[in-house]
């Protein structure tokens, strides 16, 4: 696949199940379904965590994050 950094773009499809929520790249992670769902860090900060528990991403609305 190769690396958004480069500027490369992808079509994205996503949907809700149950408590989680899913995204599917086309090209970016081989086109596989990644399921997510979130707890609160902070006010501004939430922590994404794959459905088997491990930790995804962190996402914030404050640009020094």
């Amino acid at each position: 696949c190769s690396s958004f950094v480069e500027g490369k773009s992808d079509k994205v499809s996503w949907g809700m199940e149950e408590d989680s929520y899913w995204t599917r790249y086309l090209e970016f992670r081989n086109g596989e379904k990644n399921s997510f769902y979130l707890q609160w860090v902070s006010d501004d900060v939430v922590q994404a965590y794959h459905t088997d528990g491990s930790r995804a991403y962190l996402q914030s609305g404050s640009p020094t994050l």
